[in-house]
């Protein structure tokens, strides 16, 4: 690659620990690969010749870690904290750095943290730098459970001497009880109240 040509012509040893496989990562393998290329770049540039830059890739349950470690002239304490502002360089920097404007470090940390991680820095002046930053691994798509079968129902066991009672259709219920029919009662004749004169007839002819 270009990292190690660069490496080689500067007489940097460089190095790469990186597991045989890796969980998936969730994000832009391109904008990612930049990432790891930048911080690369920056840990070359500020190793003197002879020095050493490795890149390690660790994997956890949840995360990868990916850390660029160079034996270069390190940060000094106070200026860790701004070590992540827009065109900050330490003197130290200043001194071997050939061009560029300090961006670098601010946008890689911006493409990490748009893909859900973060990136830290330990370092100490003289001795060397670990950047790193670590990623979400990619989650695995939740398969449907299968649908459970319906257990059969359990079968009765009759224990030895007890009488089967055979099946039987249900009773048939009663017909309804009828009456025979009766011919309607007489309608009684009409009574005659009291005070009120029966209808007037004529008397009986009597013979002469």
């Amino acid at each position: 690659s270009r990292i190690e040509i660069v490496a080689g012509q500067r007489k940097i040893t460089f190095d790469v620990d990186v597991p045989a496989a890796l969980p998936p990562l969730a994000g832009d393998p391109a904008r990612l690969g930049q990432v790891i290329q930048n911080l690369c770049t920056n840990a070359i540039q500020y190793t003197k010749e002879g020095g050493k830059v490795t890149v390690r890739a660790e994997a956890g349950p949840e995360k990868v870690t990916v850390s660029v470690i160079d034996t270069g002239i390190g940060i000094a304490a106070q200026d860790l904290p701004r070590i992540w502002e827009r065109f900050f360089q330490t003197e130290e920097a200043k001194k071997m750095r050939k061009a560029g404007f300090g961006l670098g470090l601010k946008i890689a940390r911006e493409v990490v943290q748009m893909h859900g991680g973060e990136m830290g820095i330990e370092s100490q002046l003289g001795v060397g730098s670990r950047f790193f930053f670590w990623l979400p691994v990619r989650s695995a798509p939740v398969a449907a459970a299968p649908t459970p079968k319906p257990e059969p129902l359990p079968s009765l066991t009759i224990p030895p001497g007890a009488q089967k009672v055979p099946a039987t259709d249900p009773p048939k219920p009663a017909p309804p009880q009828t009456e025979p029919l009766r011919p309607p009662a007489p309608t009684p004749p009409p009574s005659t109240a009291p005070g009120v004169l029966p209808p007037l007839t004529d008397p009986p002819k009597r013979e002469l």
